[in-house]
């Protein structure tokens, strides 16, 4: 049984898709000067946790793990569209 290759790339494609769900996680500062006291807590942790999620779904997507890559994905989707949610009401 062989190992995949650790520097195989993802495609152009599936990368633009990462550095899009990272990308909401740079407005950090925005949204933390529009939250009440009661989500900051949440939003202290949405960088960091957005971020690492885009990036262990690029490396899973380059290790041949595609679907735990879509998943993670997912994730980050569903985490911008929640946080975003929280901020605005």
């Amino acid at each position: 049984m062989s190992q995949p290759s650790p520097d195989l790339r993802p495609p152009v494609w599936f990368m633009i898709l990462v550095l899009l769900t990272a990308v909401p996680a740079f407005r950090f500062p925005a949204l933390l000067s529009e939250s009440t006291g009661e989500s900051k807590l949440l939003l202290w942790l949405y960088p960091f946790v957005l971020l690492l999620a885009a990036w262990c779904s690029w490396r899973c997507y380059a290790l041949e793990r595609r679907a735990i890559a879509w998943i993670l994905l997912f994730i980050g989707w569903a985490m911008t569209a929640s946080i975003n949610y929280i901020v605005v009401s």
